[in-house]
């Protein structure tokens, strides 16, 4: 309760509903407020203590909470993307009877369901809120004394109840039920007596489970049937993925050594190992951006003259949600200034992105505004360059900032590749004020984010222009990622993304404006598609102009 006093703005807590012994469960909502017209975040819910006899679950999610809060106090980048960009809720006491049951029975903590009365046995009494769900569930399974004990009927248990009724009320993205004990993840669907019954039918699901386990390093990984060897009827991750369609899954943490109770040495361990992994699916539950950069040659058929060369630039969302509000706006630093982007450079299949190659801290970089990334999709953008400036791929960094973020996505410094290799990216704050961002490292990118944040202040009704899918040149690789077209992406196959960029030493059209809408798709390459659009366009209206003029006169 110390921190719903200290963080009142960004840490909630609310009433869902009440345990068998009628006790309050609570649930906490962690995010700050939104900004207008970015539209609802991500959300993500969190559980701990569904069994109560598995109390390192609960000090991992207490420790989520503290830490999170802390860092964020602090003005630490990825935590401040965290709580301004996402909605974290939190449950930490899902059977709160059992609790304080165990805490008064400390010899004998055994206790492992709610306390409702259903064996002469005390402590065998209760209903298991883990096979309480209906998704497989079924009468007289387990009996009425035993640890799987599922109830009478599914969600005959108030517990199960405020869980139901929190996820009715909001639409979660992805769920972690945190229990104990040893190194193992499980997900749908855990019903599944065979391991062929328990594959999941949409590919792109299991797929986003494959990303997280990569990341998580996991000893155990799968469906119960695969990780502890049963099955598990009637439990929560089924229930959250089918009737509500969360990414749900049960981290089982500690090792297997410990038993339920592991030693106190172990737990600061086994609490910031699991942080880093929830901010890891926090992060996904949302836009998780990711950037690849590649070179398509110099005067092939259909592509520039000879003394062009084209850059393709992939954005990857790898996320569980489009990225936030109207536009995407991007930074791309380390591109000459010479480079020639003039009635050449980055345009769009609807029309030329109006963009600038400006100067940010004697560094010259471009910069465009984009519409928003669809959840798991990946779109490329062309930069036309001149063949006797072009960048070393190497230097290249690309920041984008979200409509509504303070906090900048940003590849590391040096480490674009000309492979075709997505590269992660890094958070950075937006500077305001001209203050420092605090470390050497992270100023330059900290400063172009502040740059392409006031081009987005000074023109916040921009006209954005759809990134479309593209087309590989070659096999896809097997990443287990969706590909383009896949969920969230535009159906058929479209010639790449070119952006439209012009020097600071041409005209340049205001930031105001817009490209225009439904321009149609044309054949014959990207240099006949520039050829016979953006410059004839541009003419005409210098024409226009120069006639407005000489009537003025």
């Amino acid at each position: 309760e110390e921190w719903t006093s200290r963080y009142p703005n960004i840490f909630v807590r609310e009433r869902i509903g009440h345990s068998y012994e009628k006790r309050d469960i609570f649930a906490y909502r962690l995010s700050a407020k939104e900004p207008a017209g970015v539209g609802p975040r991500p959300q993500v819910l969190i559980t701990a203590l569904m069994h109560s006899r598995e109390p390192a679950s609960l000090t991992v999610v207490l420790y989520l909470v503290g830490h999170l809060l802390d860092l964020n106090s602090a003005g630490d980048p990825a935590a401040v993307y965290v709580v301004e960009n996402r909605e974290l809720w939190i449950v930490p006491f899902v059977n709160p009877d059992g609790y304080i049951a165990n805490q008064r029975n400390p010899g004998r903590p055994v206790i492992r369901k709610n306390r409702r009365p259903t064996c002469n046995n005390t402590l065998n009494s209760g209903v298991d809120i883990n096979r309480n769900f209906p998704i497989a569930w079924k009468k007289g399974r387990f009996s009425m004394c035993g640890e799987e004990y599922q109830g009478t009927e599914p969600f005959s248990e108030p517990e199960t109840q405020a869980l139901k009724g929190l996820c009715d009320r909001n639409a979660f993205k992805a769920a972690m039920n945190f229990h104990t004990f040893g190194s193992m993840l499980t997900h749908p669907y855990n019903f599944a007596a065979s391991i062929a019954e328990s594959h999941l039918k949409n590919v792109d699901d299991q797929a986003i489970y494959d990303e997280l386990q990569r990341n998580f390093k996991f000893e155990k990984f799968g469906p119960a049937i695969k990780t502890v060897g049963y099955f598990a009827p009637g439990e929560s991750d089924d229930w959250f993925y089918e009737a509500k369609g969360i990414i749900a899954m049960s981290p089982e943490v500690g090792p297997e050594s410990g038993d339920f109770f592991p030693p106190q040495r172990e737990i600061s361990g086994i609490d910031s190992r699991n942080f880093a992994r929830t901010m890891h699916l926090v992060r996904k539950a949302g836009l998780e951006l990711s950037v690849t950069w590649r070179t398509l040659g110099v005067g092939r058929s259909g592509e520039p003259p000879k003394d062009f060369e084209t850059l393709v630039l992939e954005l990857r969302n790898s996320g569980m949600s489009a990225s936030a509000g109207a536009s995407l706006a991007v930074i791309i630093s380390g591109v000459s200034m010479r480079v020639g982007f003039r009635a050449e450079g980055v345009a769009a299949e609807n029309g030329p992105v109006p963009a600038l190659v400006e100067d940010v801290s004697g560094m010259p970089a471009l910069t465009f505004q984009v519409e928003p990334l669809p959840r798991r999709s990946r779109r490329s953008l062309q930069l036309r360059v001149d063949v006797t400036a072009a960048p070393d791929l190497r230097t290249l960094q690309l920041c984008a900032l979200e409509a509504g973020s303070r906090i900048c996505q940003c590849t590391p410094s040096a480490s674009a590749s000309a492979t075709p290799q997505p590269k992660a990216v890094e958070t950075f704050p937006v500077l305001r004020n001209g203050a420092a961002s605090g470390s050497s490292e992270a100023e330059a990118p900290s400063r172009l984010c502040s740059h392409v944040a006031g081009d987005i202040a000074a023109s916040p009704s921009p006209a954005p222009v759809g990134v479309v899918p593209v087309a590989e040149p070659e096999k896809q690789e097997a990443s287990g990622e969706a590909p383009a077209g896949g969920a969230g992406a535009a159906p058929g196959t479209t010639e790449p993304t070119e952006v439209l960029a012009h020097s600071p030493r041409e005209p340049q059209p205001s930031k105001g404006d817009a490209a225009p809408r439904g321009h149609p798709q044309r054949s014959g390459g990207v240099g006949r598609q520039v050829a016979d659009a953006p410059v004839l366009r541009y003419v005409a209206l210098a024409v226009f102009s120069a006639l407005l003029l000489l009537l003025a006169l």
